[in-house]
């Protein structure tokens, strides 16, 4: 299990708090806004039951404004959703924030050598 502060704000690298209109953009706000509008390839394929369990989770971290735990596989599911609505640097402050500051799982990315 790991506990998530929803509550916790989401900055740019320039220190500033990211914004979604005129709020700041929270962990909570991040997660609940890709529960609400994220669709992965999954959900063509999950049923009445899978579909219910994503739901109860979207409900989960959009009602909750503290600490929240999660297991693996509600982690998994809340990093696909963001990863389909939000980009690349609204991911990466989340990984940051989640995961460490070295970015967690993020993968890296080798740079070939040519001459």
């Amino acid at each position: 299990m790991k506990k998530i502060d929803l509550g916790e704000v989401i900055h740019g690298d320039d220190g500033k708090p990211l914004m979604e209109g005129d709020k700041k953009l929270t962990l909570g706000l991040a997660f609940g806004f890709a529960f609400a509008h994220g669709t992965i390839e999954a959900d063509a394929r999950t049923g009445y039951d899978g579909k219910l369990k994503t739901y109860l989770l979207g409900k989960k971290v959009a009602q909750e404004r503290g600490v929240i735990e999660l297991d693996d596989q509600e982690i998994e599911e809340v990093k696909a959703r963001v990863g389909a609505v939000f980009k690349p640097v609204v991911i990466g402050k989340i990984d940051e924030m989640v995961f460490g500051a070295e970015g967690g799982k993020a993968p890296t990315a080798k740079a070939k050598r040519t001459r």
